[in-house]
């Protein structure tokens, strides 16, 4: 599409209302087939003696509304963190583990249209119902404060419950080697160490306001 359009700004989203594309029926395989993966999960679950299961791929806030419809009892955590180090992180790993890193994220520019279209895509389900918002500030900086509110609102009575977790990585996924069963420290930011000055002044020119709009609100 990127070809087609001639356009690679990393904002590529911005131009898709004005694409004609074909919509596809909502066939009824695509409820069975949800209906069997979150069976798989919750089996998994029990069998691990766990009281629930997390999926954290961050691209699902392009489809939470779709989530919420296929899996009712489902929430969705919105955490949002700062764009300057959200995109120094994304350019970090970028250049350290090449693919998929370095093959979707070739230009800076793509990893700063990663925070300006998600960051909205949260705000859009402001007010709907299951939905937890927090800043990756406030997580990090009291995570035993933070997943008391989450358990709470939940209504998991999560606190002893959530210490007891099982984490996945894979080998093809170095960059979680350093988090995988270690505590939760504030993240050191890489705004600097990872971008140089003009790089600097691209990414800040090119941040979407209301995106850090949203974002102010959740700190304030």
């Amino acid at each position: 599409m990127r070809d087609k359009l001639g356009r690679s700004t990393g904002r590529e989203h911005v131009h898709l209302e004005g694409i004609t594309l074909p919509r596809a029926r909502k066939w009824a395989w695509v409820q069975q087939r949800t209906a069997q993966f979150v069976a798989g999960l919750d089996r998994a679950a029990v069998a691990g003696g766990h009281i629930g299961w997390l999926e954290k791929s961050p691209t699902h806030i392009h489809y939470a509304p779709d989530i919420h419809r296929l899996v009712p009892e489902a929430w969705t955590i919105h955490v949002i963190r700062d764009p300057r180090d959200t995109v120094a992180s994304i350019w970090d790993a970028a250049q350290r583990y090449g693919d998929p890193w370095g093959v979707i994220y070739d230009r800076i520019e793509r990893a700063v249209g990663k925070w300006n279209a998600a960051t909205p895509a949260s705000a859009g389900m402001m007010g709907a119902p299951r939905q937890i918002f927090m800043s990756y500030q406030q997580f990090t900086e009291n995570p035993c404060a933070a997943l008391d509110m989450i358990g709470q609102t939940i209504d998991l009575q999560a606190s002893p419950a959530l210490s007891g977790t099982t984490q996945i990585a894979t080998a093809s996924e170095p960059w979680k080697a350093d988090a995988l069963g270690a505590p939760i420290h504030p993240a050191r930011s890489k705004w600097r160490s990872a971008l140089n000055d003009a790089e600097r002044t691209a990414v800040e020119a090119q941040l979407c306001p209301q995106a850090m709009a949203f974002l102010d609100s959740l700190t304030r």
